[in-house]
């Protein structure tokens, strides 16, 4: 943090509260003159925070220009007066929170350190990759997608087999794939 360059006063900061279900998707927080992103959590003392909660900080290496990788490449659980810090660079500080599984809330106070100017902010001559500018600015038109037939099964069938549950609860909270929720 100490090579970021020169910043100005201004510090956004706001506070953030997560409960159960709740996540961010993978971003790198470039708007305007962002160049240092933290994170303060205030999570129970009492209690420490278990990995089986969820509401991890997950940080995400590039894949390519513009592109996270698909796995991060390290993970930091919200303990109680703990702080991260990391610089805002386009295409790179990729994050992400993973969802809070846990009864608990994942709160913290969180913000930006500003540059003077939007020229100052780290990589600067790469604003393209961006998450914000990918987002606001689309490349070409995405293909139409094509219905096709499942193989096997009747068209009309919505209903998960006992495999599809099985693969699917690799991924998906079990929460979520009860009947109740599907219905």
């Amino acid at each position: 943090i100490t090579q970021c360059g020169d910043l100005c006063d201004r510090v956004d900061l706001s506070a953030q509260v997560y409960p159960r279900g709740s996540h961010l998707l993978c971003h790198d927080d470039v708007i305007g003159t962002r160049k240092v992103s933290f994170i303060y959590y205030l999570t129970d003392p009492e209690e420490d925070w278990s990995s089986a909660e969820g509401g991890a900080l997950e940080l995400y290496p590039r894949a390519g220009p513009g592109t996270p990788a698909v796995a991060p490449s390290k993970e930091l659980l919200p303990l109680a007066d703990s702080l991260a810090i990391f610089l805002v660079e386009p295409g790179v500080s990729f994050h992400a929170v993973r969802e809070v599984r846990g009864e608990r809330a994942r709160v913290s106070l969180q913000g930006w350190l500003h540059a003077r100017s939007l020229e100052e902010t780290l990589g600067f001559e790469s604003r393209q990759f961006a998450t914000l500018q990918q987002i606001l600015v689309p490349k070409e038109p995405c293909p139409a997608v094509v219905a096709a037939p499942a193989g096997g099964q009747e068209e009309d069938s919505n209903e998960l087999s006992e495999e599809d549950l099985k693969v699917l609860s690799e991924w998906i909270s079990p929460a979520y794939l009860s009947p109740q929720a599907l219905q």
